[in-house]
């Protein structure tokens, strides 16, 4: 019976391919007997078990798929700040900020000699199969107490994948330094569908200004 649902199954979807192995199970249930538990579930209801078990087995190769990609991401975003913290003596500083826009995301970054930060970026309101990082590199062409002019380059992974090309300005209008406005547009280059141009705007905090 086995063997006869194993050919069946080849190319055929899962809710067909259960289907037939519940017929086959209903025909022979001495022999679904030893296919699954039956101190938990009736042969002729082997189909949903075996479905449930379908769905939750995508479910972790999705969350795993994921993790990786985050990972990825993440060694990547790191390997950018050793190598650039590397290159130059100066000093450098941790920042955090939120977008707020149709597409919002979180940001973490670490400003190089106040000109160069890499960055990597977090999509937030989102359910978990849309989670979308970014990993961006910007220069601040204009650079001031007050405000800063940038643009920069990067990739998105997953939902909307494909290259941006962030242009954003920064503002810092009070006394103390750590704390700012900005607003940023960013057309983002979708490699399975047309362009996206996302503007957003959102607060800045960094740690290590005056």
């Amino acid at each position: 019976m086995l063997s006869s649902w194993l050919e069946v199954s080849k190319g055929c979807s899962i809710a067909y391919s259960t289907t037939y192995f519940r017929n086959l199970c209903m025909q022979d249930q001495a022999t679904a007997s030893l296919l699954i538990q039956p101190q938990l579930i009736q042969a002729p209801d082997c189909c949903f078990y075996l479905l449930n078990k379908a769905y939750l087995l995508r479910f972790y190769y999705l969350l795993l798929v994921l993790a990786k990609s985050f990972f990825v991401m993440l060694k990547v975003f790191f390997a950018a700040v050793l190598f650039f913290g590397t290159i130059t003596a100066a000093m450098a500083q941790l920042s955090v900020g939120y977008h707020q826009s149709n597409v919002p995301f979180a940001a973490i970054g670490y400003e190089i000699s106040d000109r160069l930060m890499p960055e990597l970026r977090i999509s937030t309101d989102i359910i978990i199969n849309n989670f979308s990082p970014e990993l961006v590199l910007t220069y601040q062409f204009l650079h001031k107490p007050d405000y800063e002019l940038y643009a920069g380059l990067g990739y998105r992974a997953n939902t909307f994948q494909g290259p941006l090309l962030p242009v954003g300005l920064n503002i810092f209008p009070f006394d103390r330094k750590n704390f700012g406005f900005h607003v940023e547009l960013a057309p983002i280059l979708v490699i399975e569908s047309t362009t996206i141009l996302r503007g957003s705007w959102g607060i800045r905090y960094r740690f290590g200004a005056d």
